[in-house]
């Protein structure tokens, strides 16, 4: 029974990365999809100082595309909980590039 339970988790966890893999990402709210998930992760390993842990000193992620839209902004500052990326972001206030 419990292995019969796990084979359908696993044909369950299969379909759900495949149907994944072909919406993420695409048509008209593909990009913004992306960056969320992105800045998601990424605030996870801020959250939990992986990166600090791994580089010796607090880095900030920056969550972009091609061009800096608003959710990319809104992106990169909530991929960095503890302020990393402010200097960034005033920076592209400035030249206004968001």
């Amino acid at each position: 029974m419990l292995k019969m339970a796990s084979i359908i988790l696993a044909k369950s966890q299969k379909t759900n990365m495949m149907r994944m893999r072909t919406i993420l990402g695409k048509g008209p709210v593909g990009h913004y999809e992306l960056v969320t998930i992105v800045s998601t992760i990424a605030r996870e390993l801020q959250s939990e100082g992986f990166i600090e842990k791994q580089f010796g000193k607090k880095i900030p992620i920056i969550v972009h595309g091609l061009e800096y839209t608003w959710y990319d902004m809104e992106a990169t500052r909530n991929a960095n909980p503890n302020g990393e990326a402010e200097t960034f972001l005033k920076a592209c206030k400035e030249l206004e590039f968001c």
